[in-house]
This record gives C-alpha cells, sequence and structure tokens, in this order.
C-alpha cells in the first residue's frame, strides 16, 4: 500500500512523483514547501510526476501485496 509522503494517509490514487520515490494524495499535500503549480507542470512535461490509480492486488490467501 502506498502512503502519501505529507499526511501519511493509504493511496489508492494520487501523484506518483520520479518513478515512485514520493507519492501525494493531493493538491494540498502536494503543494507545501514551496513546491507550486508552475513547478508542477514542468515536471509533468518533463515526466518527473504523474497522476493514477492503483489497483489493489492480492495474494492467493487475501492479503495486501
Amino acid at each position: 500500500m502506498r502512503h502519501c509522503n505529507t499526511c501519511k494517509d493509504e493511496m489508492l490514487e494520487g501523484y506518483c512523483v520520479a518513478d515512485g520515490e514520493e507519492y501525494y494524495c493531493s493538491d494540498k499535500c502536494l503543494f507545501v514547501d514551496g513546491y507550486t503549480e508552475e513547478q508542477k507542470e514542468i515536471d509533468y512535461d518533463n515526466d518527473v510526476i504523474y497522476w493514477t490509480q492503483w489497483e489493489d492486488i492480492e495474494d492467493e490467501e487475501g492479503e495486501q501485496l
């Protein structure tokens, strides 16, 4: 399960940054510490950040992987 780097909530959708080095569940959590909409657009254009949804994947015993 992924957790937001800011609020620590579990995530089934949100921002993925730098191939999974960081995750953010919302704009509110993303735009902290001076990160701006303009920088997000630059990072998006350079494939550094994107919004996605993840599926819960369970193993054969029904436990989340």
